[in-house]
Parts: C-alpha cells; sequence; structure tokens
C-alpha cells in the first residue's frame, strides 16, 4: 500500500471512528481497532505485531478523541466531575489487571459471554419506552467498583470502556447525554495509561514499522486525531441536539452490532 492510499483509508476511517466517539461517548475504538487491523495487514505489518499495533494505536487515538470530546461537551452541559473522579482510578487499576489477566487466559468464552451481554444491554435501550428511566443513588464505594470491573473488562477485550460505562451509568443517570459526556471524560486517563503501556510493552520489538514508538504507529495517529478535531465536536453537538430517545436507539443498534461482531470472530476464528 503506498503511502497516499495509507492515509486516504486512514482519514475515511478516521471521520466515521471520531463522529461516533463524539456521538456515543466511546472513543471511537471500536471502529478504530478493526479498520487499523485491515490497513496494517494491507500495509504489509507482520502479523504478529499486527493485533498489538492496532490496539495501541487505536489507545492513542482515543486520548485525542476523548480531550476533544470533553471540551466540546463542557460548551452544552456541566459535566458530573465526582463521578469521573471516582470512576478513573478503580478504571485504571481495571485495565492493569485485565492486561495481565489477558495474557493466561482464552478469550473465546469471555467474547461470547459479553456477547451475549452486550445483546442484552442493546435491545434494552431498543426496546425501552419512553417514561421508564428512572434515577437511583450512586455511591462512591459503587462507583469504584464499576470502574474496576470495566477496566478489566476493556483490557480482555480490548473494547472502549464506554461500551461499559454507557450502560452501567445509565441504570443511575437519567439523561443519556450526561452519560456520554461522562465516559468520554473518563477515557482520558484510562487510554493515556494504557497507550503508554503498548508503548513500553513493544519498545525493544523488532520489525515494527518506521515510526512506531513501541506499538503505537503515529503515521495512523496523526491523521486520526486531524479527523477528530473536525468530526468529533459534530457527534458531540448533534447528542446534545436529538431527543433522548433517539441517542438510545442509536446506542443500542450499535451495540448489537458490537455483539454481532463478536459471535461472527467465535464462529470463524476471524
Amino acid at each position: 500500500m503506498t503511502l497516499p492510499i495509507f492515509i486516504l483509508w486512514t482519514l475515511l476511517l478516521g471521520v466515521a471512528a471520531t463522529f461516533l466517539a463524539g456521538l456515543l461517548g466511546m472513543g471511537g475504538g471500536v471502529l478504530i481497532i478493526p479498520g487499523l487491523v485491515a490497513i496494517f495487514h494491507a500495509q504489509g505489518v507482520s502479523y504478529a505485531h499486527l493485533m498489538h499495533l492496532a490496539l495501541g494505536t487505536s489507545l492513542a487515538t482515543v486520548f485525542f478523541t476523548s480531550i476533544i470530546a470533553m471540551r466540546a461537551h463542557q460548551k452544552h452541559i456541566k459535566i458530573q466531575w465526582h463521578i469521573v473522579g471516582t470512576m478513573v482510578p478503580g478504571l485504571i487499576l481495571g485495565s492493569i489487571g485485565g492486561a495481565w489477566l489477558a495474557s493466561m487466559l482464552k478469550t473465546n468464552l469471555l467474547m461470547i459471554i459479553f456477547g451475549i451481554f452486550l445483546a442484552y444491554v442493546g435491545l434494552k435501550f431498543l426496546l425501552s419506552k419512553n417514561g421508564q428511566d428512572k434515577a437511583r443513588p450512586l455511591r462512591k464505594p459503587l462507583l469504584l467498583f464499576y470502574g474496576m470491573v470495566i477496566g478489566v473488562l476493556s483490557a480482555l477485550m480490548g473494547l472502549g470502556g464506554g461500551v461499559f460505562i454507557v450502560p452501567i451509568l445509565k441504570r443511575y443517570i437519567v439523561q443519556m447525554r450526561e452519560v456520554v459526556a461522562i465516559s468520554a471524560v473518563c477515557l482520558i486517563s484510562v487510554s493515556f495509561v494504557a497507550s503508554i503501556a503498548y508503548m513500553v510493552l513493544g519498545w525493544n520489538e523488532p520489525n515494527l514499522p518506521a515510526h512506531s514508538l513501541g506499538y503505537v504507529y503515529w503515521p495512523a495517529v496523526i491523521p486520526l486525531a486531524l479527523m477528530a478535531i473536525i468530526f468529533t465536536p459534530l457527534g458531540v453537538k448533534l447528542v446534545h441536539r436529538l431527543p433522548q430517545n433517539t441517542i438510545k436507539r442509536i446506542f443500542g443498534i450499535f451495540i448489537c452490532l458490537i455483539s454481532i461482531s463478536m459471535f461472527y470472530t467465535v464462529i470463524t476464528g476471524q
């Protein structure tokens, strides 16, 4: 793959992923990872490093998209920083533990379990009716626990924490746009710590592409981050204009698609 073609495909991937990051508070990694795997494969990246490079590059991009999303959300809504501050330590600790577990566990069974869980969550969002949402009390120990669990699951599955943060917090916060904003902010610290870890883990690995820093490939991060500057605020702007139930339906559809992709991966081994 020539450099202009590589840049073109990366920019197109950035348009879709970063817009979605702003709209759903997921950081965009769910689209970026499979997109980068396909692009890196076409570029001739060593199969042994393909997934690690996609994950590390995605995490570095999520760091930028989440910062941009946070700044955009602050123009429309007051972010509940007390929730963010309580969840982040758990998210960081959980992601470190999850990365350690990921090196020892087989993931097929986990993917089936989480695929079922995500299908349930997605259908619940799709089938919920107006007026069903009720705010519940949310205590700090529970938030810290949720953060640790989400951190572990995210590291094990290679998914952005927003996939889990949004449905869990939606049980306690009525307004979907507030949940999306909190999710985007939480991803800043997690993606930063995880991307640094991928840089360190890949520091001495041979046969990585030129201009890689460990498992982070900066020629991909830069165009993706540039698209985030334009399209993440557009996604945030849209989420603050759409009706509450429309946001829930979009999130539900997307979660169901992720669930289907998990089952496809397990069945086909691809």
